[in-house]
Order: structure tokens, then C-alpha cells, then sequence
């Protein structure tokens, strides 16, 4: 009897270290899952910042590139504001000479 009550024992014994190994391999599985679900949500969300960064990138550029046109654009502008004036100056330089000139010889 009491080598029954061992025997049961140890199949006890035996069945109780087995639900636990089961167990910790479950556990092990259920974490890898969990890590491996979390890589593939770290990745998917590592795409959608780059996605969303090289559109913004695209944007500023595309920003910096329509500011560059209307500087330049509003330089040319000035330019010949000042091309303009230069020549109007020029005339009225020339003319100023030419009346003093005139004065001077007495005509």
C-alpha cells in the first residue's frame, strides 16, 4: 500500500512537473508572440513616420523652391524698377549738363 501511495505520488509528482513545464512553454510561446506582434507594430509605425516625413520633406522643398521663384522673381522686378530709374537719372543728368552748358556759353 504504501508503494501504491508512492507510485501515485510520483505520477502525481511526474503530471504536476509536466503541467509546468507545458505551462512555462506556453508562457515562453505567448511571449514570443507578444514580442514578435510588437516588433511588427514598431516597424509598421517606423514606416508610417518615414512615409510621413519625406512627404513633408517634399513639401518644404517644394515650399523653399516657390519662395526661391518669388524672390527672384520680385528681385528682377526691383532690378528693373532700378534699371528704370538709373536711366531715367541718366537723362536727366544728361539734360541738367546740357542746360548748364547752354548757360554757361550763353545760348
Amino acid at each position: 500500500m504504501a508503494y501504491q501511495a508512492l507510485e501515485k505520488f510520483r505520477s502525481v509528482e511526474e503530471n504536476l512537473q509536466q503541467y509546468e513545464a507545458e505551462k512555462q512553454a506556453n508562457a515562453e510561446k505567448v511571449l514570443t508572440k507578444a514580442r514578435e506582434d510588437l516588433l511588427r507594430e514598431i516597424d509598421d509605425e517606423k514606416a508610417r513616420l518615414n512615409e510621413e516625413y519625406e512627404r513633408e520633406k517634399e513639401q518644404i522643398a517644394q515650399e523653399i523652391s516657390a519662395l526661391r521663384q518669388k524672390i527672384i522673381t520680385k528681385q528682377s522686378a526691383e532690378k528693373e524698377k532700378l534699371s528704370e530709374r538709373l536711366s531715367q537719372n541718366k537723362e536727366a543728368t544728361i539734360q541738367l549738363i546740357i542746360k548748364r552748358v547752354k548757360e554757361f556759353y550763353g545760348n
